[in-house]
């Protein structure tokens, strides 16, 4: 119910119910959380751009390539989507740069918030900032631009190498000051790193089916499936009793 109730249909339902109880089985939040994060990619991307498997195993590299708790991941992406697919900043991108900035910090919901600082301030520059970037020969329009073209890191750091590092410069540009933090996280010392989590994110394969494929061959696991039958059973035997029963 939750999951139609975000307008999703058919198959496309049943898949993303498929993969959010995956993804709670292996411990990315409750069945709910995940699929509200999934629902959410589709709307923003489409159905056709982007599937509930491919969404869910960008939850699952995220959590695996950064430092944050699983289950707190999964909530912040519904901040950053909006933003995220004004700029043309694909899903992987998104997960790539939370997984990146919670390895600094730890902290998902800080890492979310450094990351849309990053994303509002060049969706929407200041009339200062766009004067910086007329300075060193960029433009908001150009910025975008690459963004779509290029990706995110790239156009960040395009930005680092045109202000030859100038924090200053840079803090004009990024007025929040978690935003400052979180371009300077990416394009400083680290960026090494964060391209490489950016690469990995963005390799295609399915981290969601693996991850669940250990979980189900735990005892424990295969404990639960076994009562879970049970009581599907005991449900399918009181509903055909229960007529007898009444009369």
């Amino acid at each position: 119910y939750f999951i139609r109730s975000a307008g999703l249909e058919g198959a496309t339902a049943v898949d993303a119910l498929t993969a959010s109880a995956k993804a709670a089985a292996i411990g990315l939040g409750s069945t709910e959380q995940v699929a509200d994060a999934l629902t959410s990619v589709i709307s923003a991307y489409g159905e056709a751009n982007i599937t509930a498997a491919e969404a869910a195993d960008v939850l699952v590299k995220t959590a695996r390539e950064g430092k944050a708790e699983a289950a707190e991941l999964a909530p912040q992406f519904g901040r950053l989507l909006p933003v995220a697919t004004n700029l043309g900043i694909s899903f992987d991108q998104v997960g790539a740069g939370l997984a990146f900035l919670t390895r600094q910090s730890g902290d998902a919901s800080l890492a979310s918030t450094q990351l849309g600082g990053i994303m509002n301030a060049l969706l929407k520059p200041s009339e200062q900032a766009k004067d910086l970037l007329e300075g060193v020969g960029l433009s908001s329009a150009g910025i975008r631009k690459q963004i779509r073209d290029e990706g995110l890191l790239a156009t960040l750091q395009t930005l680092s190498d045109k202000f030859k590092g100038n924090s200053e410069a840079l803090g004009a540009v990024f007025a929040d000051v978690q935003g400052l933090q979180g371009a300077l996280a990416l394009t400083g010392a680290s960026a090494g790193d964060a391209r490489e989590v950016f690469a990995n994110l963005k390799t295609g394969t399915d981290e969601l089916g693996t991850a669940f494929g250990k979980v189900a061959d735990d005892g424990a696991f295969k404990q639960k499936q076994a009562l879970a039958e049970v009581q599907t059973a005991l449900i399918d035997l009181g509903t055909g009793l229960a007529p007898i029963a009444t009369k």
